[in-house]
């Protein structure tokens, strides 16, 4: 059986509750967490297939996650960054893997989409 849970990375607590109704309604497992503390917390114990990241957290940046899972060479995770920062694109972030960049507004229903999809072709 494949690997259908997502971790949500997002400090806004009301996207971060709308993104989670809708991967949850689309039938994943979904883990929410909106700090970069509390996901590295989440990934020391699991694995999930995607993980939706902001960049711009609270407690610091999220290229601190893309550090970590490098770092353990976690190469399964895909990973969607959703940014409201005009300037992220794969170029700027560096050695780091990321499957997909979404500028915000994003439509929860094509990021549920768009996570199905990659979990089908993992």
């Amino acid at each position: 059986m494949k690997n259908e849970t997502i971790l949500i990375v997002e400090d806004d607590k009301d996207l971060n509750r709308l993104f989670s109704k809708y991967m949850a309604i689309a039938g994943f497992t979904c883990l929410s967490v909106t700090s970069v503390s509390d996901a590295l917390r989440v990934l020391l114990n699991t694995k999930p297939a995607v993980m939706v990241l902001d960049l711009g957290l609270e407690d610091g940046a999220g290229n601190a996650i893309l550090d970590y899972l490098q770092t353990k060479g976690n190469t399964e995770t895909r990973v969607i960054v959703v940014s409201g920062r005009a300037f992220t694109s794969k170029d700027n972030l560096g050695p780091y893997q990321v499957d997909q960049i979404l500028m915000k507004p994003v439509s929860p229903r094509a990021l549920s989409s768009l996570a199905r999809s990659m979990i089908a072709i993992a």
